[in-house]
């Protein structure tokens, strides 16, 4: 960036420098840069795709090769949900390699269309017979000509080439976040989950189809406690769109798999817990290794305000987290 640009960025972005982790610092910076930027931003994001391919290393190790990608992002969360869909159906149809093994088989069948064809057919013929059937069939045939693979062994493909009709279009999940401005405009940035923040013209590309599903928006402010332990899927969806990041101080991750920890921890109502403990302002996403740190490692949280949380750590520092990031509390001299 230029001098002018650059400090345009760094004046949005300063208050938080001390908050983020830098994976999240970077991001941001990103997302400021395009939303300020938008000519750049979308020359860079076309000049990147001059830099797709796919290439085949010349090393070959003992009948093994590796390939590499360089994809859009649509493109690859396709290839991998087909590669996915694939591994899925050799281990129904009795693959007993590996999921790595499998999923590198899936992706040579996806080389042969027909191929590809044959094995989702199969699969869904399996998965249909197993629903109807109090035992289900261990191979597609009437025959008894293809015995049960041993530990690690490959199925044979003609157990699975039955050449059947068969949708092979894998459904692929965009989480996009869009402000109300760019919605109304067409123009800004938009935060993709997994992806991050790209301009909102790009968007447009990707979703310019008709096989789209929007989701209804949600109302934060409309989630009705429950009293069971187990969550809604959607008080689930209103806490991620609330805190997107783990909870933890300092934290960076934003996989939508987080734990929803309850923050007061849970008593079963036989027990005298109140009613509605699960409740928005008493769920929170962390990671596996965080959720396990508060609960035995001697960390104390409390949610203060709905997604604003107060963390306690065991030698006695306080850390408040909220939608800005973290801030240590200073101690007083």
């Amino acid at each position: 960036l230029d001098q002018e640009l650059a400090g345009r960025v760094d004046a949005v972005i300063a208050r938080y420098a001390d908050r983020l982790s830098w994976g999240r610092l970077e991001t941001l910076i990103l997302a400021t840069w395009k939303r300020l930027d938008p000519a750049g931003a979308a020359t860079a994001e076309r000049l990147t795709r001059d830099e797709l391919g796919v290439w085949l290393n010349r090393d070959r190790d003992h009948g093994v090769a590796t390939l590499f990608a360089r994809l859009e992002v649509l493109d690859g969360l396709r290839v991998d949900a087909a590669v996915q869909r694939g591994a899925d159906a050799l281990r129904a149809l009795g693959d007993t390699r590996r999921e790595d093994s499998r999923r590198a088989a899936a992706l040579g069948v996806l080389a042969d269309p027909q191929d590809a064809l044959d094995l989702y057919t199969a699969h869904a013929e399996l998965a249909a017979a197993q629903g109807a059937a109090d035992e289900p069939p261990h191979h597609l045939d009437d025959t008894d000509d293809h015995p049960e693979p041993c530990r690690g062994e490959a199925v044979h493909p003609d157990v699975w080439r039955r050449p059947r009709r068969f949708d092979t279009a894998p459904r692929v999940m965009l989480y996009v976040h869009l402000s109300e401005d760019a919605i109304r405009t067409g123009q800004g940035v938009a935060r993709v989950e997994d992806v991050g923040p790209i301009t909102a013209g790009l968007v447009r590309e990707w979703l310019g189809h008709a096989n789209v599903i929007v989701r209804p928006v949600i109302d934060l402010n409309q989630q009705t406690p429950v009293d069971a332990y187990e969550i809604p899927d959607r008080l689930a969806e209103a806490v991620r769109l609330r805190s997107p990041v783990d909870c933890f101080p300092y934290s960076t991750s934003a996989r939508r798999g987080l734990d929803l920890d309850h923050t007061e921890p849970y008593r079963h109502p036989d027990e005298g817990g109140p009613p509605g403990q699960t409740r928005q302002d008493n769920l929170a996403p962390v990671t596996r290794a965080h959720h396990r740190i508060k609960t035995h490692g001697h960390w104390q949280v409390r949610q203060v305000f709905d997604g604003v949380l107060v963390w306690r750590s065991p030698h006695g520092r306080h850390y408040l987290v909220d939608h800005t990031g973290t801030t240590r509390a200073r101690t007083a001299a």
